[in-house]
C-alpha cells in the first residue's frame, strides 16, 4: 500500500503547533506574556494540532487495522508505540510535581488510560496525556469492528460503532471513565475512517480542488482564532463533553478539509 507522504508532514505541522500552544502556556505560567496573546485568539490556536492529530489518527489507524493479521497484533502494536514512552513521560512529572503522588489510584488509573475517578480533575495525572484517553477507545473501537463479522468494509464498521456510542453517549451522560467513549470529538476520527474509505475506493483530487479543501479548513481556523473561539483549548471541557461538539465544528470539520486535501490530492 503506498505511503501517503504528505501527511506525515502534516502531522509534523500539527505537532509543532501543539508545541507552540504549550510553549505560550508555559510562558504564561512563569508570568511571562508573548505578545501573542494580545493578537485575537492566536495563543491558542495551536491547540486544533490535537484535532488534526484525531483525524489523522482515523485515517492511518483504519489502515492499520486493514494490514493487520488479526486483532492481537494490531492491538499490541498500538499499546506498545505508545505505552513506554507514555510511562517514562508521566514518571517524570511525577519527579517534578511530587504533590500528584498523594493521588495514587488516579496514577495507576492515568497509567492505563484510563480517568481518574475520585479525583476533582477529570485530566490525567500527565494532563497533555488526555488525548491518549481518546486515541486508546478508538483503538479498542477498531478491534470490536475487525471482530464483528460481516460483508461491510471495516471502514463502515467502524463508523457504524462509533456513531452509536456518540448516539447514546449524546444522549445519556456517562459517569467517569464511560464517558469518554461515547464523547462527540471522537467524531474526529470518524471523518478519518472517512478519508481513508475515499482513499481505499481510489477516490483522488484535482491540484485544485485539494488547495480549495485546504485554504477553506485554513479559512474556518481563522475565523475561529479572530472570533475568540471560546477556549476551544481547555481539554477539561472536552474530556466532559460541554464543549466537544463546538470544537467538533469549530476545529474538527476543518481539520478534517486539511486532512482530506493532503490525503486526496492526486
Amino acid at each position: 500500500m503506498e505511503k501517503v507522504i504528505t501527511v506525515q508532514w502534516l502531522r509534523a505541522v500539527a505537532a509543532l503547533s501543539v508545541v507552540w500552544f504549550h510553549s505560550l502556556c508555559l510562558l504564561h505560567y512563569v508570568g511571562v506574556n508573548s505578545f501573542q496573546g494580545g493578537v485575537y485568539a492566536l495563543a491558542s490556536i495551536g491547540a486544533v494540532g490535537v484535532d488534526v492529530f484525531f483525524v489523522i489518527s482515523g485515517f492511518i489507524v483504519t489502515l492499520a487495522g486493514l494490514r493487520a493479521q488479526s486483532i492481537r497484533p494490531f492491538l499490541t502494536d498500538r499499546f506498545f508505540r505508545i505505552w513506554p514512552l507514555y510511562v517514562v513521560a508521566t514518571v517524570s512529572y511525577l519527579a517534578v510535581r511530587p504533590d500528584a503522588l498523594s493521588q495514587p489510584l488516579d496514577i495507576l488509573l492515568s497509567l492505563f488510560f484510563i480517568q481518574p475517578l475520585g479525583s476533582t480533575d477529570n485530566s490525567p495525572t500527565l494532563p497533555p496525556g488526555w488525548t491518549l484517553l481518546f486515541e486508546m477507545p478508538f483503538y479498542c473501537v477498531l478491534a470490536f469492528a475487525m471482530a464483528w463479522r460481516t460483508p461491510r468494509a471495516l471502514q463502515e464498521r467502524v463508523a457504524i460503532l462509533l456513531g452509536v456510542l456518540v448516539t447514546v453517549g449524546s444522549a445519556y451522560a456517562w459517569v467517569r471513565p464511560l464517558n469518554v467513549w461515547g464523547n462527540p470529538i471522537a467524531l474526529e476520527f470518524l471523518l478519518g475512517v472517512g478519508i481513508a474509505h475515499a482513499w481505499l475506493k481510489g477516490v483522488r483530487l484535482p491540484r485544485w480542488l485539494a488547495i480549495f479543501l485546504f485554504s477553506a479548513g485554513v479559512y474556518f481556523l481563522a475565523d475561529s482564532a479572530i472570533s475568540g473561539n471560546d477556549d476551544l483549548w481547555r481539554s477539561e471541557r472536552v474530556l466532559d463533553g460541554s464543549q466537544s461538539w463546538i470544537r467538533f465544528g469549530e476545529w474538527g470539520i476543518p481539520a478534517g478539509l486539511i486532512v482530506a486535501s493532503a490525503c486526496l490530492r492526486s
